[in-house]
Formats: structure tokens, sequence, C-alpha cells
């Protein structure tokens, strides 16, 4: 074997091994974009009544499934430790600001994944506001009646207590047809 012809060899097996590399990460990929495409895979769908939950708001007052009824929600899931949620934390705000300034009614979840006090607390307070905001551990009641799976999750409730919308981002949630749902029951 010539000097050229071993450096062709080497060059091609570093192609080879480059290659295998590529496929691989593509195929990561497209399970990721996969899951984006139905961000709530095992939850709640739309059409879906939400299960009986019992939980505890921040500031102390019980919540259940009957919380949901005669009003449109906005539920959401976040968690402590993930990224996703810090980063669309303005528009969880934004949006359950704009919910409750529209007639509806807002939750916000916030899920203690380690059970860290002070993670919980910084996590809480970037989502207090007006509207509901409850803590529980992973796997609390009202993960396990929407079924939430990841985070950030994001339901929009009827007041009949079932899902009308399971968006994939904070900023899909619909903000103008919240307005006209409390424009309507006026």
């Amino acid at each position: 074997m010539t000097l050229p012809e071993a450096v062709l060899a080497v060059i091609l097996l570093a192609n080879l091994f480059l290659t295998f590399g590529v496929v691989r990460r593509l195929r990561d990929h497209t399970t990721r974009f996969a899951a984006l495409e139905n961000p709530l895979e095992g939850g709640l769908g739309v059409g879906d009544a939400v299960a009986d939950f019992h939980a505890v708001a921040t500031e102390g007052s019980a919540v259940s499934a009957a919380d949901l009824h005669d009003s449109v929600t906005v539920v959401s899931f976040v968690a402590t430790g993930c990224h996703s949620c810090e980063e669309q934390l303005p528009t969880i705000r934004s949006k359950a600001d704009d919910a409750v300034a529209g007639g509806a009614q807002s939750m916000i979840v916030v899920v203690n994944v380690r059970g860290e006090r002070e993670e919980a607390d910084q996590l809480i307070a970037a989502v207090e506001g007006p509207g509901t905001v409850v803590e529980e551990p992973l796997g609390g009641s009202m993960q396990t009646a929407f079924g939430v799976k990841r985070y950030p999750s994001f339901f929009l409730v009827g007041p009949d207590g079932t899902v009308m919308a399971t968006p994939g981002a904070a900023d899909a949630l619909p903000t103008v047809e919240l307005r006209r749902t409390a424009e309507l029951r006026s």
C-alpha cells in the first residue's frame, strides 16, 4: 500500500465514522421533533374530561377539579430545573395575566422535582400574580389528573371541565379566544 492509498483509506474510515455519527444524531432529532408534534403524548387531549384532583394553592386554599367548572381556565405546568420552562416564564406569566384580565382563570402548577425549597420558591415567585399557583411534588395529584409527562405543559380547560386545547408552547395559548369566551358569558 502506497502512502497516498493509506491516506485515502484513513480519510474514508474517518468519513464512515462521521457519517454514522450524523445518522445517529438525525435519529435523535427525529425523535425529538416527533415529540414536539404531540407534546402531551399520553396526557389529556382535546375533549377529555379532567379527572378529579385535590391540591393546595401556595396561599393555602384548597384546589380541586370543581374549580375548573363555570369558567375557561388556562392551566400551565412548570418544573424546577426545567430550562424550557425558564425560557417560557415571561410568556407563561403574560398569558396567565391576559386570561385573568379577560375574565378567565389561570392556574400555574409548579412541580418541585428535586424537593429543593429554594429552587421551588424562586419559580413560585416568578409565576405569582393574578390567578392560582399550586406547588406539588413530581407525580402529584394535578399532574396525574392531566396526564402530564413533559414540562412545560399547557391546557385550556372549558367551563364543563373538558380540555379545549393543548398547545405545545405558552405563546400558542389562545389569548383572543379567551377574551371572546369571557365576553360571551357576560
